[in-house]
C-alpha cells in the first residue's frame, strides 16, 4: 500500500513539474511579447506628429498583430494555472481483455499532455 501511495506522490510531482514548465513558457512567451508591444507603442507616441494618417493606421494595425499571439496564450494559461491547483481528481485502472498490462487514466477539470511524446498526463 505505501508502495502505491508513493507512486502516486511521484506522478502527481511529475505532473506539477510538467504543469510548471509550461507555465514558464508561456510566462517567457507573453513577457517577450508585453515588451515588443510597448517599445511599439512607445515608438508610436514620441513619433505621432511626425505621422500621417496612413503610418499611424498601419502602426495601430502592426500593434493589434503583435498582440494576437498573446491573446491566444491566455486561455492555455488560465487552464494550466487552474490544474496546477488540482491536476486531477481519480485514477483509473483499465485492464483490456487480451492483455495483462494495466493502464491507468487520471480524470481531471482539463486535460494536459506533454508535448513532444504526447503522453496524457490528465
Amino acid at each position: 500500500m505505501l508502495a502505491d501511495k508513493n507512486q502516486e506522490l511521484d506522478r502527481l510531482s511529475g505532473c506539477l513539474e510538467r504543469i510548471d514548465v509550461n507555465l514558464h513558457q508561456i510566462g517567457a512567451r507573453l513577457g517577450g511579447d508585453r515588451h515588443e508591444i510597448k517599445d511599439a507603442h512607445e515608438h508610436m507616441w514620441e513619433h505621432r506628429p511626425d505621422m500621417d494618417h496612413i503610418d499611424k493606421s498601419v502602426m495601430c494595425q502592426s500593434i493589434d498583430q503583435m498582440s494576437r499571439p498573446s491573446l491566444s496564450l491566455r486561455a492555455p494559461r488560465a487552464k494550466l494555472e487552474k490544474l496546477r491547483k488540482s491536476p486531477y481528481f481519480a485514477g483509473f485502472d483499465f485492464r483490456r481483455t487480451d492483455r495483462n498490462e494495466t493502464e491507468t487514466y487520471y480524470i481531471g477539470i482539463h486535460d494536459f499532455r506533454d508535448e513532444e511524446p504526447r503522453e496524457p498526463w490528465v
